[in-house]
């Protein structure tokens, strides 16, 4: 089969003599070459708060992995990309990187993005290590594509099985938004399955894009209209926010529950009042009191100037598990997805984690609450 002047042949020789050029410019100056690690991420738009506490949460990483030598000897160099919100953005982010010759890229932080993305990273050579991509759609898959945050089906049964059993919910409205489908759509369809399997009823099922939604006075208005209990909402933080705003406007007393999706400050800080009680299915808890979690924390505060969301603690644990890689696969990219599939022995900061040999995650979930403007941990999720 051939190839144009863009085909993989072409891309990979450009990436062989980069690599070659950049390690003799090392060697004329005496210094360790780094090695490139890469991030993609939606680093500007209505999904920048996944984004920016992601790669903040890898910039420590590294920063504090290089003041303790290195990997290997050799500092880590982060190169940031913003990978957009369409498939194309993302396919063209991961060109790009590895085209600057990253090792790996940390990333996508969106399902839909990683979707697109993988088929360009298989195709270049390059592994994926995402902190926040939990789509099923990508479980027990031997590809490209590695994370450190369990898939989110097993949230969402917790959730459904934590409404029926503790909050005594017995109908329920689904919004989910397509823009995300491959994480909002399974997402909602896991929680459907085991709340009406449990004896819930489903009374609606709306599906809206976000980036047509507008404000979303109709929307929930429609809620209201239905004379539901409660609504679970698949949406990121700035559209839960605007829903649970025009809800309280327009007067609708739903119980609102949501994902980890939309489980940021950018929430709290979106939707004041009225995100008090919503209720979220999460693997990361911000009241966590392990002691490595809460260093953790702390550092990310004095470093950055605010609290740590799920996407950062991600973040960061990516560059342990991407550092602890590269050291055991000698620095060799083309070793890292051999090495990431059953990596174990990282100790992370929100619990200890281990890679399957599909490099998917096992991790305790928790039911977390909005009370007084903060997010608080109510019961822990045991749903297999």
């Amino acid at each position: 089969m051939r190839h144009g002047p863009h085909g993989p042949a072409t891309r990979n020789a450009a990436r062989a003599l980069i690599a070659a050029m950049l390690c003799l410019a090392a060697a004329a100056c005496g210094e360790p070459e780094p090695l490139r690690v890469g991030f993609l991420g939606p680093l500007e738009g209505r999904f920048s708060d996944l984004g920016v506490q992601g790669r903040n949460g890898l910039t420590m990483a590294v920063e504090e992995i290089n003041a303790g030598g290195g990997a290997l000897r050799r500092p880590l160099l982060l190169l940031a990309r913003d990978g957009g919100q369409t498939p194309e953005a993302a396919r063209a982010a991961v060109l790009d990187l590895a085209g600057a010759g990253v090792t790996a890229i940390v990333g996508p932080l969106t399902s839909a993005q990683a979707m697109a993305a993988l088929p360009a990273a298989e195709r270049t050579g390059v592994a994926l290590l995402s902190p926040t991509v939990s789509s099923p759609l990508l479980s027990g898959r031997k590809d490209a594509f590695f994370r450190v945050i369990p898939a989110s089906s097993t949230w969402a049964r917790g959730m459904a099985r934590h409404s029926l059993e503790h909050d005594g919910l017995r109908r329920v409205a689904l919004l989910t938004d397509l823009d995300n489908a491959p994480y909002a759509v399974p997402y909602t369809e896991a929680f459907a399955e085991r709340f009406t399997a449990g004896g819930g009823t489903v009374a609606a099922d709306i599906r809206v894009r976000s980036s047509e939604a507008g404000q979303w006075e109709d929307v929930a208005r429609r809620l209201g209209e239905l004379g539901v209990p409660a609504v679970h909402a698949t949406l990121s933080a700035r559209d839960l926010a605007a829903l649970v705003r025009q809800l309280r406007h327009q007067d609708h007393a739903l119980r609102v529950y949501g994902t980890m999706w939309a489980c940021t400050a950018e929430l709290l800080q979106a939707a004041g009042k009225a995100a008090e009680g919503i209720q979220f299915a999460v693997c990361h808890s911000a009241d966590n009191p392990r002691a490595e979690f809460r260093d953790f924390a702390r550092r990310y505060r004095s470093r950055f100037g605010w609290e740590p969301n799920f996407a950062a603690a991600l973040g960061y644990e990516c560059g342990l598990v991407l550092a602890e890689a590269l050291r055991r696969a000698r620095g060799d990219p083309a070793r890292l997805p051999g090495i990431l599939a059953g990596l174990d022995g990282v100790p992370g900061v929100i619990a200890p984690l281990r890679l399957d040999p599909f490099g998917d995650v096992q991790r305790p979930s928790f039911i977390v609450t909005v009370s007084a403007h903060e997010f608080r941990t109510i019961a822990t999720v045991t749903e297999p």
